[in-house]
């Protein structure tokens, strides 16, 4: 069964737990982006967004900070009721620190790629990662197509993970349609970051168990951080 994220920025905004809610039971994780307008030239989602729906809703929060500096944000996200926090290494001035001080905060760490962001830039923490985000668009903005290179990058980052016992999970984020979901699948996604896919259907619960009937089974499921 493949994992499903929902991404609330492609929810109803005005009605945002309404739209929570009504798939919470389905959904496997939430996945809120959160933008500066610096690492990416638009504004969504602070901690007191998290914070109002953390108390309504189980499933974890996973949290994208596509901000610059995140190291600055971590405590007030795992504050708010983040479980996996998320990280781009070109953000970062010490990755291997950030990933420690996620960790040390109580919350699960993962790192987002960029389509043009070669792999090498998170092998030094991958054992540590207990998520890796590939984003299948550049990140910011809605409706881009989706870049096809992005399938072999998920291929050979399963291989290392897997050889070197990294318990990482792969989200597959942008572009999530009918036509891309069997070759991110096929590739070795764990986790289809879902949007519009979902929340502009008519009826978004039947969207996702349509999705969750995918193979393969993934090698483990989300949590809630410790």
């Amino acid at each position: 069964m493949t994992m499903v994220s929902c991404s609330l920025w492609s929810a109803d905004l005005a009605r945002l737990a309404d739209s929570a809610a009504q798939v919470q039971d389905m959904a496997d994780a939430f996945h809120f982006d959160v933008m500066d307008g610096h690492f990416v030239r638009n504004f969504l989602f602070g901690p007191d967004t998290i914070r109002a729906l953390r108390g309504q809703i189980q499933a974890p929060f996973l949290v994208h900070l596509m901000v610059e500096r995140p190291a600055g944000y971590l405590e007030m996200f795992v504050a708010a009721g983040a479980d996996y926090l998320i990280v781009h290494p070109e953000t970062c001035q010490d990755l291997a620190a950030t990933v420690r001080e996620i960790k040390n905060l109580g919350a699960r760490p993962g790192v987002a790629l960029v389509p043009g962001m070669p792999i090498e830039a998170i092998l030094p923490v991958l054992s540590e990662l207990e998520l890796v985000v590939v984003l299948c668009v550049a990140p910011g903005y809605r409706n881009q197509p989706f870049v096809p290179s992005v399938l072999g990058k998920i291929r050979k980052l399963r291989e290392l993970a897997e050889s070197t016992g990294s318990p990482a999970l792969f989200e597959a984020d942008g572009a999530i349609r009918d036509q891309t979901v069997p070759e991110l699948i096929e590739a070795g996604t764990d986790i289809l970051c879902c949007g519009s896919i979902v929340f502009r259907q008519p009826d978004p619960r039947a969207a996702i168990g349509r999705l969750k009937g995918l193979p393969p089974a993934p090698r483990a499921s989300l949590a809630r951080r410790r």
